[in-house]
């Protein structure tokens, strides 16, 4: 476990950000329900208060939560719990899934950097030998045509994980990458790999070969768990609006846009 203490992060993250707007204001919690309230509450204020880009970081959550409204467990000390605020320039809702893709890329690249061999489960869990060790979670306020804001939640484990029926198929960053690693300089290469791709992105750049690259979906067995139905098939590729494009054991195309997805060989699907 992590034994420095938290209250020096934000002057830890910020020594070693490479940045020029990602984490630039940073507002850190002990404990605090969920980072992703807390970042919504300051995407509601002034832009010159709580600007594109301010961080939210907490040693605990008490209600950490992931897609489809699944609790996000995690222990004091052990995850890095963040949400970043986004005031994207001209951003239709429709197009906001690129900010999934963004992040799961940067987070991916930031493990990867540290030596895990990462890799992205569609369409936004982090994956390490076939274990979760990072979810993600994106809310937004917008108009009919238009982002006001978004934030985008990460939870990554990074010096342990919790164990219970259930949860077999986590891990955790230090494990993947066998040595123990701070927070702080992995919530800092995250930042700089998120601002990268997010600025690439945002100017019109082309990050679906990349994410496709390091997506392990891609090629594999699944299984569909939707609303209406469940079928299995080989997961092909992902659609430019984020859907995964899935090739029925009958032989029908079908892209997924919501519902479970669990790859054959990955986080206990067999």
């Amino acid at each position: 476990m992590n034994q420095q203490k938290p209250i020096a992060w934000p002057v830890r993250i910020g020594d070693r950000l490479a940045t020029a707007w990602a984490g630039r204001r940073i507002d850190y919690y002990d404990t605090i329900d969920s980072t992703n309230t807390v970042a919504r509450r300051l995407g509601r204020l002034d832009p010159e208060i709580a600007p594109h880009g301010t961080l939210v970081v907490a040693d605990e959550q008490t209600r950490g939560r992931g897609r489809m409204d699944r609790v996000w467990q995690s222990r004091p000390g052990e995850a890095a719990l963040m949400s970043l605020l986004l005031r994207p320039a001209a951003l239709a809702p429709a197009d906001a899934v690129g900010i999934v893709l963004v992040t799961a890329l940067a987070v991916c690249d930031a493990c990867r950097s540290f030596g895990a061999d990462a890799l992205i489960k569609w369409p936004n869990d982090i994956v390490c030998g076939g274990k979760k060790i990072c979810g993600m979670l994106l809310d937004m306020d917008a108009d009919a045509d238009r982002v006001r804001f978004a934030v985008v939640g990460v939870g990554l484990n990074i010096s342990g994980y919790p164990s219970a029926e259930g949860l077999r198929h986590a891990s955790c960053l230090n494990d993947a990458a066998g040595k123990v690693l701070d927070r702080a300089d992995v919530i800092a290469r995250f930042l700089a790999e998120f601002e990268r791709r997010y600025d690439f992105w945002a100017s019109g750049g082309d990050i679906l070969p990349d994410y496709s690259a390091r997506c392990v979906t891609l090629g594999s067995r699944v299984k569909v768990a939707g609303l209406m139905e469940t079928f299995e098939g080989e997961a092909l590729r992902v659609l430019p609006d984020g859907a995964l494009m899935v090739r029925r054991d009958g032989g029908e195309e079908t892209p997924v846009r919501a519902g479970d997805v669990s790859v054959r060989g990955v986080m206990d699907y067999i």
